[in-house]
């Protein structure tokens, strides 16, 4: 009798610790094996707009920004120096906010700055599919609407031989960059601006360089990650609240634990870290998002939840 008690006791533990088994959430860390974050990239990057014209006339372009580029007539060459004539075409991509600063794989620094920029452009020209180039001494007036414009503005120009973009301060005396009234035809009313003059064709940005207004000091900052995130696989960015600033965290270190880091950031500015990661072919995602104030030798511990492109667009742009 004893021996069938201690049975029958034993299999009522076994199924009551079953059953409150069952109303434990068992943690279970987001792990990669494969991915490419270019695929996300190729999602999100903002497609060209494109005109046509005679280069032998002035050119007005119209930007959705409600901007606009003012193009001299006879303003080209080819890569051998002889004038262009005809018909040419322009493709630009205009960035007008942190969400396509990120989409289009931006980072607003320049000679290890922090810039908050109010206009990025990149404008080519081509005829017959080949790239075209300012003529000597040829200069094209860009006119961007910026409700909130300072008296510190600068332009910016971006090589991206390497594979990433590496902004240069444009030394523009000649031409400083003035503030004007841009009309806006569909509102029939005219809206503060600026006006910037180039030289060159590419990656264009005007903006003013970020002041240690706290007087905090340089800052390092860096996310660590779970297994399986890496470089091929995943981007972290810091993107600064009240600014049009967004930095990748380049320095990744998979030796131990996933870390991807940045440094000389200005401590005591509040910001969102980013992560986005893709895996696989599926085209499935990680995001995550983080507030906090930027301080010396920051780390944050992060693990990203699985989440749709329409979620991590929406998401970016409600920065």
């Amino acid at each position: 009798m004893r021996e069938l008690l201690k049975q029958i006791l034993g299999i009522g533990m076994i199924v009551l610790l079953a059953s409150c088994g069952k109303d434990v959430d068992i943690f279970e860390p987001a792990v990669l094996e494969s991915g490419n974050i270019d695929l996300f990239f190729q999602e999100a990057e903002t497609a060209p707009v494109q005109f046509t014209w005679d280069a032998t006339e002035e050119m007005t372009i119209k930007l959705p920004s409600k901007g606009q580029i003012i193009i001299p007539a006879n303003a080209f060459i080819h890569e051998n120096g002889e004038a262009v004539s005809g018909m040419v075409q322009t493709n630009i991509i205009e960035i007008t906010n942190k969400a396509k600063l990120l989409g289009n794989r931006q980072s607003t620094t320049a000679e290890g700055m922090l810039v908050n920029a109010i206009s990025t452009l990149r404008l080519d020209v081509l005829q017959n599919g080949q790239p075209l180039q300012l003529g000597n001494g040829v200069t094209i007036r860009v006119q961007v609407v910026d409700e909130e414009h300072g008296s510190n503005l600068k332009l910016f120009v971006g090589d991206d031989s390497e594979g990433f973009i590496n902004w240069q301060e444009a030394q523009n005396d000649e031409f400083p960059i003035r503030p004007m009234e841009i009309f806006d035809e569909e509102t029939n009313t005219f809206l503060r601006g600026v006006e910037y003059t180039a030289s060159s064709l590419g990656w264009l940005q005007c903006g003013s360089y970020l002041k240690d207004e706290t007087e905090m000091g340089i800052a390092n900052v860096c996310v660590e990650l779970p297994l399986g995130f890496s470089t091929k696989n995943t981007v972290a960015y810091l993107v600064f609240r009240n600014y049009n600033t967004a930095v990748s965290l380049d320095d990744f270190n998979t030796e131990i634990t996933p870390t991807a880091c940045g440094d000389h950031f200005l401590s005591g500015y509040w910001a969102d870290l980013i992560v986005i990661a893709q895996e696989g072919d599926d085209g499935g995602y990680f995001f995550a998002r983080e507030f906090l104030a930027i301080s010396e030798n920051l780390t944050i511990n992060i693990v990203p939840e699985r989440a749709s492109l329409s979620d991590i667009m929406l998401a970016l742009e409600g920065l």
